[in-house]
């Protein structure tokens, strides 16, 4: 059917590779088209002051046009909702916040590579080098933080929330034995199976960055039984509203996942999907809901690789 469809092209004066073009391209759209469709932003009452929003990415994502990918957002700062809609050329079915960064130097302070790039190097963020104060935590840091990390395994894509350091043995994490190209997105810390605030190096003398026994608004990954991948944020729907991290981890425990980690939350959550547009999780002490620039994403996005 498709080669008398090229025959038919070339007859009404277009080259075999044109053809070729036009067809691919008309079927790369049809796919988008339905699978944005395909996948919608879920929402629940937490309470009276807190949303869940989350989408879902369906179990088979890695044997279909889809594939995770975890991006910088530029070479400056920028909300999410900008950087998606700057993606055309491979459409984004949606997309949430990515890990930490310093605001001052706009460098990151997480882990981030794409199919074996390195992308972000928290090690080469002076702020956090030569921060006398941050010293004693830097190995957890740099080596023991959160990632969720996927890539390519013995014949399908294998997806799991180790600590970075252990990101070389993703196969044998997995129990699989040939993987390719690995890819990170960091954040932290750990929600499921457990909590893990402080091997992270999130909490310590006097220092608690993510308020985590606070309700604030956050956003997370997560993986379910049934290997689905959720996008999940928790907004505010008035200021007193919101969730502490263990609240969070037992929420996901409770809807059947088996692993979650957290992403940088407060007024930085933020999912947006192309149905929705931005939602975001935080609002500032006017009311107002805050669009702030950030430096990576995890994007749910159609490639044409496929």
């Amino acid at each position: 059917m498709l080669e008398k469809i090229i025959q038919l092209l070339c007859r009404w004066g277009f080259s075999r590779a044109r053809a070729w073009i036009m067809l691919s391209t008309g079927v790369f759209l049809i796919l988008n088209t339905t699978i944005a469709k395909a996948i919608e932003v879920q929402s629940e009452l937490f309470d009276a002051s807190t949303k869940i929003y989350w989408v879902e990415v369906p179990a088979y994502w890695g044997k279909t046009p889809l594939e995770l990918y975890p991006a910088l957002v530029g070479k400056t700062l920028m909300p999410l909702s900008r950087w998606a809609a700057q993606q055309s050329a491979q459409p984004v079915v949606a997309a949430i916040n990515g890990g930490y960064f310093d605001p001052q130097n706009q460098k990151t302070t997480s882990w981030l590579s794409y199919r074996g790039q390195l992308l972000a190097n928290p090690t080469e963020n002076e702020h956090l080098t030569t921060n006398l104060t941050l010293k004693p935590y830097l190995n957890k840091i740099f080596e023991h933080r959160s990632s969720l990390m996927w890539a390519h395994c013995d014949g399908g894509v294998s997806v799991n929330i180790i600590p970075h350091i252990e990101g070389d043995n993703l196969g044998a994490q997995l129990g699989v034995r040939r993987c390719g190209d690995v890819s990170e997105l960091g954040g932290g810390p750990q929600l499921l199976p457990t909590l893990t605030l402080e091997q992270e190096g999130f909490v310590g003398k006097n220092r608690d960055p993510l308020r985590a026994n606070q309700k604030l608004a956050r956003s997370a990954v997560a993986i379910l039984a049934d290997e689905k991948i959720w996008l999940v944020l928790v907004q505010q729907t008035q200021l007193t509203g919101g969730m502490r991290l263990s609240q969070l981890a037992q929420w996901l425990k409770d809807h059947g996942a088996t692993q979650a980690m957290a992403l940088d939350g407060g007024s930085s959550s933020a999912l947006w999907t192309p149905q929705t547009g931005t939602i975001i999780g935080a609002l500032d002490k006017n009311g107002n809901r805050p669009h702030r620039a950030i430096l990576s994403v995890l994007a749910v996005r159609v490639t044409r690789d496929y």
